[in-house]
């Protein structure tokens, strides 16, 4: 053990070169795969773990603290020293650095993620099938989580912190929390819903600032991964709080961000297509969503410069117009509340009916028609055929060179 008592005291420096720990790693990893169950017990009996957290800050040293905490999760008698590792990390998060909040999330993520825990043979297939074996350091995660609820307090108190990357980091490890819930286990939803509850005010303070970020986007994650719970609580949480107002506001002061867009369509997507009835009457009546659709459709093109762009969610708000139609011939309500919009009907016959032509089909047209198929570049009078005079505004100006002279 004296050589062992050596290899550890490379812990106690302050800042250990980047080189070293990469050897430092290399043995412990090493050591970890001749006896697993020794190595852990001298391992965290030296407080090596804690060590670890202190030198945070190198992403090596990171990885092999997710590792072995991994490899801990397969002995029940280890699971004191693996909560520890998180309560000194939320205690020192407020005063960790950009990297080593990156490091932290990259851990997290790490003990989380089933793919990373890995059976070699036959016996991988075996559980993988009949049992949640393989899902146990993200079980065990969890009953750390349920065990010690002042860890999350303290992440969410992160949120409020000046700086935006410990605000990130709080945020990826609340989408971490979130993901790690069983839907079909009441109360684990009920424990998500708690958290949520906690959760909203800074969340809509997230979406609320109107600088685009990291954290609007984990933001809309975490939606997303709590829309799936199918929970009423849920529902209830999130039309009072108003963050789905608050989400269309940010998709007028974003009209370029397609990361936000895409987000944006599988949350209101998802939404039309649940059962819930409770986000549903919220978007279409509080929202006016089909109102809000046929505003910004119908001027669609802003100044850049010396040009006119078109918005890059007219895509998007087309494709859930689409979905509209499609669903009011089977929902009655959505079929009401769509003939009472005046405007709706010539909506869909003068411009989405004619984009549909135009839109590709991921983006949700239904008339897939391809009418770049009809161009030819042998034709010297080449011209692309437009019967829809009413949308000509739409079309960016485009010169199709036929001789290199031309450009």
């Amino acid at each position: 053990m004296r050589l062992f008592d050596l290899l550890l005291e490379f812990l106690n420096q302050d800042e250990p070169l980047p080189v070293l720990a990469g050897y430092f790693s290399k043995a412990c990893e090493s050591l970890l795969g001749l006896n697993v169950e020794r190595f852990l017990l001298e391992f965290f009996r030296r407080d090596g773990h804690l060590k670890l957290v202190r030198g945070i800050g190198n992403l090596g040293l990171a990885e092999l603290l997710g590792r072995i905490l991994m490899k801990s999760c397969e002995f029940g008698e280890f699971f004191e020293e693996f909560s520890a590792v998180f309560v000194e990390i939320a205690g020192k998060i407020r005063e960790f650095d950009q990297i080593s909040c990156f490091n932290v999330v990259c851990m997290v993520k790490q003990i989380t993620d089933r793919s990373n825990f890995q059976i070699p043979g036959f016996m991988f297939k075996y559980l993988d099938k009949n049992s949640s074996f393989v899902d146990l350091p993200s079980s065990v995660f969890k009953a750390f989580l349920k065990a010690n609820p002042e860890f999350l307090e303290k992440i969410l108190d992160a949120l409020s912190s000046s700086k935006s990357f410990t605000r990130e980091a709080s945020l990826r490890i609340l989408l971490v929390t979130f993901q790690c819930i069983n839907h079909e286990i009441d109360l684990d939803v009920q424990w998500g819903v708690s958290i949520l509850l906690k959760a909203i005010k800074d969340l809509l303070k997230v979406l609320g600032n109107p600088a685009m970020s990291q954290e609007h986007l984990i933001t809309l994650e975490i939606l997303k991964t709590c829309l799936a719970y199918n929970s009423q609580e849920i529902s209830k949480i999130l039309k009072n709080s108003q963050i789905l107002s608050a989400l269309l506001a940010n998709l007028l002061n974003h009209p370029f961000c397609n990361f936000l867009h895409n987000s944006f369509l599988s949350i209101f997507t998802s939404i039309l297509n649940s059962q819930d009835s409770v986000l549903k009457l919220h978007i279409l009546e509080d929202l006016n969503l089909a109102t809000f659709i046929m505003n910004q459709s119908l001027s669609p093109k802003v100044h850049s410069k010396n040009c006119e762009i078109r918005k890059g969610y007219i895509p998007h708000l087309l494709a859930l117009s689409n979905l509209l139609q499609t669903l009011k011939k089977t929902d009655f309500f959505l079929k009401e509340h769509l003939s009472s919009l005046k405007s709706w009907k010539s909506f869909t016959r003068e411009v989405l009916e004619a984009q549909n032509l135009l839109e590709s089909r991921q983006l949700g047209g239904e008339n897939f028609e391809n009418f770049f198929e009809k161009s030819s570049y042998g034709d010297e009078n080449f011209e692309v055929e437009d019967d829809f005079s009413d949308v000509n505004y739409w079309k960016l100006p485009i010169k199709f060179v036929h001789e290199p002279e031309d450009l």
